[in-house]
């Protein structure tokens, strides 16, 4: 855990471009399932720590579509069904980048999307309304 931690501690510092913090969420939320230190609600704790980063540099938070939860825990699974050994992983840089990864990466990328475009469309619509008030 004192591994995952400080790894949060330093992307916290390191995040400037959306593909910077796309490419941390899905580092840091991979790791941390990974590893997972809890019994219950690693996945929640997992999404709310994982979008620190972005947060901390101004960008929206990355959020898993609660209808696009099977396809998101597949993913997650796919990744963690190539890493040989789990339960022996003693160091988090062991984890490997993949093709599995890049895929879970890609997925991020896809919700974070969908969230900017809501952000885009709730900025006209204020525009709108504020240009119709003049």
């Amino acid at each position: 855990m004192s591994q995952w931690l400080a790894r949060l501690n330093n992307s916290l510092t390191t995040v400037q471009t959306q593909d910077e913090a796309a490419c941390t969420y899905a580092d840091l939320h991979l790791s941390f399932v990974t590893i997972h230190p809890f019994f219950d609600g690693n996945g929640r704790m997992t999404r709310l720590l994982a979008n620190l980063p972005v947060l901390k540099s101004g960008f929206p938070p990355i959020v898993v579509p609660q209808e696009d939860r099977y396809r998101y825990k597949q993913c997650l699974s796919d990744y963690q069904n190539t890493v040989e050994n789990l339960a022996d992983i003693g160091d988090l840089a062991q984890l490997p980048a993949n093709i599995e990864k890049q895929r879970f990466v890609e997925l991020c990328k896809g919700y974070w999307s969908e969230t900017i475009e809501l952000l885009d469309q709730a900025t006209a619509m204020q525009q709108k309304r504020l240009k119709n008030l003049q």
